[in-house]
Order: C-alpha cells, then sequence, then structure tokens
C-alpha cells in the first residue's frame, strides 16, 4: 500500500518538474525572472531549497505546479533577476508557455526509446485498484477552492447558493442531454492506481510515467484557462482585442469572459474527476 501511494507521489513530481522546468528554463532563456518554483497548488506549502536564487516549493495539492514570473502586478516577484515578463514579446510569452508541454513530449520521446531497448518484448500497462489507491484519494480533493471559486465568480450577479445551482444544472445538461459521463479511470484514484504498475515491474512504472507526460503534454495544450493552451490564446486574444479596440470596457470584459468561462470548464473537469471516484469506490465495494 504505502509503496503504491510513494510510486505514485513520485511519478507526480517527476512529470511536474519536468514540464515546470521547460517553463523555467525558457523564461530564463527569454530573460524574464523567474521568481517561484513549485511543485503542487495551494497552501500550506513548504520551502525545500533555493537553486540559482529561485525558491523551490512543495504544495499541499499535488496534481500540477507553477512557475511563478516576475511580473509588474506582483510585487513579490520584483526581487527576481531579471525582467518582467510584461516586457517580453509575444512571441517569447508563447515559447515560455509551449515550453512545458515540449519537455514532457521531449521526455516521454526519450522514455519510449529506453523502453524499447530495455524490454523489446513489450511491457504491461492497466490500471490497478486496490485498497492502496483507495486511502490515497481523500488526499487529493482538500478542495480544489481555485475551481470552485471561478463557478462564483462567473455568475457574481447571484448568491453563491444560486451560482452552485446553476454550476451543478449545467453540468446535468451536459452528462445527460449531450450524452456525456465521467471519463473512466480519470481522477485522482485512477492516477494512483496506474503507479500500481510498480508492483508489476520497474519498467512496467517507467511506462506509466511516459503514458503521464504525454496526458499532460496533451491536456496542456487544450485552449482552456488557465492550461498552457488557453495562455497562449489569451495572450493572442490581448493584443488583437487591444489592436482593434484598444485597453477600454471591450478589452476588459473579452478578458474577464475568456478566463472566467476557461475556470468554469476546470471547474466541471475537476467535477468529472470527483464523478469518476466516486464511480470507482463504488465499484471497488461491490465486489
Amino acid at each position: 500500500m504505502l509503496a503504491t501511494i510513494l510510486a505514485g507521489i513520485l511519478m507526480l513530481i517527476v512529470v511536474v518538474i519536468i514540464h515546470e522546468g521547460g517553463h523555467a528554463l525558457a523564461a530564463r532563456l527569454c530573460g524574464v525572472g523567474v521568481a517561484e518554483f513549485g511543485v503542487g497548488f495551494w497552501s500550506p506549502r513548504i520551502k525545500l531549497f533555493t537553486f540559482r536564487k529561485i525558491p523551490i516549493y512543495l504544495c499541499l495539492w499535488l496534481l500540477g505546479g507553477y512557475v511563478k514570473l516576475k511580473s509588474q502586478a506582483d510585487k513579490k516577484s520584483h526581487g527576481a533577476e531579471g525582467r518582467f515578463i510584461e516586457d517580453a514579446a509575444l512571441w517569447q510569452k508563447i515559447l515560455i508557455l509551449l515550453a512545458g508541454v515540449s519537455a514532457n513530449l521531449i521526455s516521454a520521446v526519450l522514455l519510449r526509446m529506453i523502453l524499447f531497448a530495455a524490454c523489446p518484448e513489450g511491457f504491461t500497462f492497466k490500471f490497478l485498484f486496490s485498497t492502496a489507491t483507495l486511502a490515497a484519494a481523500p488526499a487529493w480533493y482538500l478542495i480544489p477552492i481555485y475551481a470552485v471559486k471561478s463557478v462564483f465568480y462567473l455568475f457574481w450577479f447571484w448568491s453563491k447558493v444560486m451560482a452552485v445551482g446553476i454550476f451543478l444544472f449545467i453540468f446535468w445538461l451536459i452528462k445527460n442531454i449531450l450524452f456525456m459521463s465521467p471519463m473512466e479511470h480519470s481522477g485522482a484514484i485512477a492516477t494512483i492506481g496506474l503507479a500500481s504498475a510498480i508492483h508489476t515491474g520497474f519498467w512496467d512504472y517507467v511506462a506509466t510515467i511516459w503514458y503521464f507526460s504525454i496526458i499532460l503534454a496533451v491536456m496542456n495544450l487544450l485552449p482552456i484557462y488557465p492550461l498552457d493552451g488557453g495562455n497562449i490564446a489569451l495572450e493572442i486574444l490581448k493584443k488583437v482585442i487591444r489592436r482593434l479596440f484598444g485597453e477600454g470596457r471591450v478589452y476588459d470584459w473579452s478578458i474577464t469572459i475568456y478566463t472566467y468561462l476557461g475556470q468554469f470548464i476546470i471547474a466541471l473537469f475537476f467535477l468529472n474527476m470527483l464523478m469518476s471516484d466516486i464511480g470507482d469506490i463504488a465499484t471497488f465495494f461491490r465486489r
């Protein structure tokens, strides 16, 4: 049980470090300051060490990570070496945003080459569900506040209770009218379940890291804020609207609607993950 949980945590940390490391490296190459590097999201967080004047943090919720760049809007980042991200050219901003996905894809290619050389006969790759995956799941759902808040912001002119009701109603419409259902094994339990490959062999576990790297890269290319693809689309949207309408009401409303809509979609994604995990738990107890 402990080995499965630790394997899952290690898999996430490795893939996230590669992804966020790509962002940080590209930012440094473009002369943009890197103020923080974090594995995971939200407080509490632990400062592990400082690498080349960049503080490295380990945060509460491990499904993801972040690189805080030097920004004029964030006074706490002003001490970082390098220029502000606002001063970078559009192509440099896009390069920095694409660097995380590129790092994951490059690492996936390298892992695949190693797998071909190490086990030409193939490898076992399947989802395993056990008491370990069940025990690890609650730690992932220490309230993804960011996604929940976005729902309230999107419907700021209604009460919070009304916002939740509308959110759940829209999800019901998507699920039942459009015939969508939670993706099989798409939640936190599934991630830990995939790491159970550590029990079937080392190379099976390496194959799981390869698979997870590809999934992370593909997901981050989606044009949904705050994913990398969404941030790229946002930068292009800013430039287009600024050129057509200037920085006025149209600009502000366009950016606000785009960002809140993206957060709303991410909230739906989190709910989908939760429903998937509930389904996996129910299946486990029916055995």
